[in-house]
């Protein structure tokens, strides 16, 4: 399931289809659903850490690209996901990442992590400041992610508690815009490169992206299905 824009944890305003979704919101609180996500022909349904998931397999073609609404501008942010890695390159997990960065959650394979990054407007860098946050990272093993940006710091989040904490400069600092399409597996370049950098290989499950800074206890929340 993927959802994108909320006002607190567990109101889900819009909801973008990989598969069917169970929706906790009613009608009257959710917004009319966008474009639906493109699929690669490297992706397949599995068995997920809850219901069904997707998995990515590595090739080029493990991808997917999910168009945003326009009016999803938000300058919070939490990312939720559970992931589980099967021997994956340096590779993009989930984010809207290149050139004017927004966010991006990756699995870095040289150092065995997880990094969650966050970037904001700088009159010094046209393309914006990144703050990061990393955790370790366990191979074939199901974890649940959060990544946080409330203005003031960067967070990430792994199996309800907290991981790491990177403040940000000159803070609070609001989240920076971008015209990119949520992506999964891989960073969406134009143009492409070539060759083909290495996408996500694992598998994906349950992600949520919020348009507040979610609290521990929602986080924790989350964890237990809540």
């Amino acid at each position: 399931m993927l959802v994108a824009g909320a006002t607190e944890a567990g109101d889900p305003l819009l909801v973008r289809r990989l598969r069917r979704p169970r929706v906790a919101a009613t009608e009257g609180q959710r917004r009319p659903a966008g474009p639906e996500a493109i699929r690669g022909a490297g992706t397949r349904c599995t068995p997920g850490i809850s219901g069904r998931g997707l998995f990515l397999d590595g090739s080029a073609a493990a991808l997917v690209d999910a168009p945003v609404r326009p009016d999803f501008r938000p300058t919070r942010l939490s990312v939720s996901i559970s992931v589980r890695p099967w021997h994956p390159p340096d590779s993009a997990i989930v984010g809207r990442w290149f050139v004017l960065d927004s966010f991006l959650m990756v699995f870095d394979a040289h150092a065995s992590q997880y990094t969650f990054s966050a970037a904001v407007p700088s009159p010094a860098n046209e393309f914006g400041d990144s703050i990061s946050a990393s955790a370790p990272a366990e191979d074939d093993t199901w974890v649940h992610l959060v990544g946080v940006f409330d203005g003031s710091a960067v967070r990430l989040y792994k199996d309800g508690q907290l991981a790491a904490e990177t403040p940000v400069p000159n803070g609070p600092r609001d989240l920076q815009d971008t015209l990119k399409s949520l992506t999964m597996g891989h960073l969406q370049k134009d143009p492409p490169p070539q060759p083909a950098e290495p996408t996500f290989r694992g598998d994906i499950d349950e992600l949520h992206i919020y348009d507040v800074a979610l609290t521990a206890e929602q986080i924790a929340g989350l964890r237990c299905g809540s």
